[in-house]
């Protein structure tokens, strides 16, 4: 076998890690600063998680964390993210130290009073009180609009001011007439609003997550799966391609971030499609619909899976359960289409002597399934809380690396460390901005109108409902993080389809796969722009492709409504006749696709 043929067939592969490259690229006591804050994030939070602050004398409420947890990753966001293309990139400006001693005195303020705020409940709201709600609001704000863009802060202030003048708004929307003081006591001070549940999902279930992936992907998690995927599938028909699909449901689900995904997974993969016959828009479209099926693949499916299971009470392994099917039938729709197009066009495999073997790829990557094994035993058999299943699986992976030559060294564990801590730069803001419009819709009581609306709308059809709900799901989507996006309109369009007779899981996964499509359906189509971006293809006609190869995405949540069964809802024999007919039904499309 040609060592430097495998050698060089895997030298492409990137790092994908798209948060980094849009930060500041800061020196001195600053770099030193907030390179401390990224690293301290996930331990302190760890450290909080499984109680072991407790035993020394710091007994934190939740609520406390929270703000804490905040307050953190706001001031990384001011020292590293610029406010425009044209702010500073090396240097911090004033106006964000400004920003950033805002944010604290906004944020720690409820951290240090906050077991007096639970006995108050913002019965009575002081003037500084409102000053401060004010200011965490316009940071928490301008923290989005430069993570995320502006999408997310029109959302949030349209329902912020119905919660003013609710009193003003027509039909549907009229309600009371909440003073400044109750609204920002609403959604300030109290559990139901910024610091509340949605943040704590951040605080706890989203940063144990990205620790355990991030210490997936020092381990080499990327390059061993993707070697894995080749020395299986690489010498097959339209090889390259297939591999694509094997490396993104193995690395996509422990990500949970598509493009992420298509940063480590793509570099790779769609110049080896481009090799071998596959024209660039095919081979971008392939991975970016490779890569968003990697979030729907369980076990784990990212990090909505355990949000799901935490915003439902659903049993994480009845979630897992449920996904089986629909991730088959989206990859099984993906590969037909690839294998079909490979013998039309008469496209081969890799040559072996360039792919890895079975028994060289699992002894690189064998032992990364041994805590994603545990990961599932723990949530699934033994029923633990899924904070305490990750950091177990965190632990068993640094174990099993001592002893092997490739053990984790302190430097690694550092950058794991980081890289976690980094990563909530995007998320907690939008989290705690989605506090605010859930505090709002629960002051007002919007959150039930919400659902009436929808339903009047629909008039009783629920199709007609569905892809109303599709359209919410799109636009407010866009522009979000995958995590946030599914919690925010979890909470928004879910009641809903539930009120309409459609089962809980059912109509959290139809938000789940709508939100999922979303990243490969043009104008907003993320992933394929950073797709066609590598393949060097046109964005719009990359979605498309993906669009066609995805097309499973687009029809499992619309059916499912009707037939449960394809999300393990009802009896052995009613799931096993879903399971059959799905399967022909996605061969037969794929033949005429």
């Amino acid at each position: 076998m040609n060592e430097k043929g495998k050698t060089s067939i895997l030298e492409g592969l990137g790092e994908g890690d798209e948060t980094k490259e849009k930060l500041r690229k800061l020196l001195g006591p600053l770099r030193i600063l907030s390179r401390l804050l990224a690293i301290g994030l996930p331990v302190y939070s760890f450290l909080y998680i499984v109680d072991l602050l407790t035993p020394v004398g710091l007994f934190i409420y939740s609520g406390t964390h929270n703000a804490i947890f905040l307050a953190v990753v706001l001031t990384m966001v001011f020292l590293l993210v610029p406010a425009s293309k044209s702010a500073p990139k090396n240097r911090v400006p004033w106006y964000d130290f400004l920003l950033i001693a805002l944010s604290l005195a906004g944020v720690l303020y409820v951290a240090v009073v906050y077991e007096e705020l639970l006995v108050t409940a913002g019965a009575s709201v002081t003037l500084g009180q409102k000053i401060l709600g004010l200011l965490t609001i316009f940071v928490l704000l301008e923290a989005v609009r430069r993570t995320m863009g502006w999408m997310l802060i029109f959302v949030s202030l349209f329902f912020l001011i119905h919660a003013k003048f609710t009193y003003l708004f027509p039909g549907p929307l009229h309600g009371a007439n909440f003073s400044w003081a109750r609204v920002l006591g609403y959604i300030y001070l109290p559990n139901q609003g910024i610091f509340g549940m949605i943040l704590g999902i951040a605080a706890s279930m989203v940063i144990s997550f990205l620790t355990f992936g991030a210490f997936l992907d020092v381990s080499g998690a990327g390059k061993g799966f993707i070697k894995l995927a080749l020395a299986l599938l690489g010498h097959v028909r339209g090889g390259a391609a297939k591999v694509t699909i094997l490396g993104s449901a193995m690395f996509g689900t422990i990500t949970g971030s598509a493009i992420g995904e298509i940063g480590v997974i793509g570099s790779l993969s769609i110049p080896l499609m481009k090799r071998i016959g596959y024209e660039p828009t095919f081979a971008a479209g392939v991975e970016a619909a490779s890569a968003c099926g990697g979030i729907i693949t369980p076990p784990v499916m990212g990090v909505v899976a355990f949000v799901m299971a935490d915003l439902t009470g659903i049993k994480y392994g009845r979630i897992c359960i449920a996904a089986i099917l629909p991730a088959l039938l989206y990859f099984l729709s993906i590969y037909c289409q690839l294998d079909l197009r490979a013998a039309r066009k008469g496209l081969v495999g890799l040559p072996k002597a360039e792919l890895p073997s079975v028994k060289e790829a699992l002894r690189e990557c064998w032992l990364l399934f041994i805590p994603l094994a545990v990961l599932v035993i723990l949530m699934m058999v033994l029923l633990k809380e899924p904070t305490e299943a990750i950091y177990t699986a965190v632990g068993i992976l640094i174990l099993l690396r001592l002893p092997s030559r490739r053990r984790l060294t302190f430097s690694q564990i550092i950058t794991a460390l980081e890289k976690a801590g980094t990563s909530m730069i995007q998320i907690t803001p939008l989290c705690a901005v989605a506090g605010i419009i859930v505090g709002s819709l629960t002051l007002t009581g919007l959150a039930i109108t919400f659902s009436g609306i929808m339903l009047a709308l629909a008039g009783g059809n629920l199709l007609l409902l569905a892809i109303l709900t599709g359209v919410a799901i799109y636009i407010m989507g866009m522009g979000i993080s995958m995590v946030a996006s599914y919690i925010l309109l979890g909470v928004l369009v879910a009641p809903a389809m539930t009120q309409m007779g459609v089962p809980v899981i059912v109509a959290h996964f139809f938000i789940l796969y709508i939100s999922v499509s979303m990243f490969i359906t043009p104008p907003y189509a993320p992933a394929a722009y950073v797709a066609g971006a590598i393949a060097q293809a046109d964005p719009i006609r990359t979605g498309f492709q993906a669009m066609k190869l995805a097309v499973v995405a687009y029809l499992v949540p619309f059916i499912s409504i009707y037939q449960p069964a394809l999300l393990a809802e009802g009896t052995v024999v009613e799931v096993a006749v879903a399971a059959v007919t799905a399967i022909v039904a996605v061969f037969c499309l794929s033949v005429g696709l």
